[in-house]
């Protein structure tokens, strides 16, 4: 498990890679290496979960972002440039923040970004919180998260996670409503589901 993309451990090796991104009229260039999560192409849970989620909120302005467990920033510097928002990405792989850092530089967001274990070193509150859970960590880590977000979200705010049927969708979703007042399924497609979990019961 050392050389997981959910550790701080990097992989040694050294195997750089980049991709293209165009989506909602944006056009989005990533650089990740090896170790890391998704190296070299756009993770498709990920683009789901992207998609998903800017149908789903109505308002930008003003919005308090944080990618949870952000990898090299695919999740939190796309809905930055689709928002026209800073962002705050965090995770615990020194290595992959090193390359969140630098796409969000490439791609001209304006980004906090932190060396976190779950909330470790995050003090704030947010409107919304994404997380593609790291489900080979095992459930107990990614159940840790979501009792974690729950207590960080803004009044109406808005958490959104993605997760294969094939990974315990249901033990999720399960425990998702034990911390949060509203749990649903906004979007399934060939066993990929996005869940929108909400702090209370008002609709954006």
């Amino acid at each position: 498990m050392n050389n997981h993309y959910f550790t701080d451990n990097p992989d040694p090796q050294n195997d750089e890679k980049s991709f293209t991104l165009r989506i909602g009229g944006e056009e989005l260039k990533f650089f990740s290496n090896s170790g890391m999560f998704s190296h070299g192409e756009p993770d498709p849970n990920s683009l789901m979960l992207i998609r998903e989620l800017t149908r789903s909120v109505k308002s930008h302005k003003g919005l308090k972002l944080l990618d949870l467990g952000c990898g090299y920033g695919l999740i939190g510097i796309t809905l930055g440039k689709l928002f026209n928002t800073d962002v705050t990405m965090s995770d615990v792989n020194g290595n992959a923040l090193s390359y969140a850092e630098k796409n969000a530089d490439i791609n001209k967001i304006n980004a906090h970004i932190l060396k976190s274990d779950g909330f470790e070193e995050i003090n704030e509150t947010f409107d919304i919180i994404t997380l593609n859970p790291p489900i080979h960590a095992g459930k107990e880590v990614c159940y840790k998260l979501y009792e974690e977000t729950a207590l960080r979200l803004e009044t109406n705010g808005s958490f959104y996670i993605v997760i294969m049927d094939k990974h315990g969708k249901n033990s999720h979703i399960k425990k998702l409503r034990d911390l949060f007042p509203t749990v649903d399924v906004i979007k399934r497609q060939n066993g990929i589901n996005i869940i929108k979990c909400k702090e209370d019961n008002h609709a954006d």
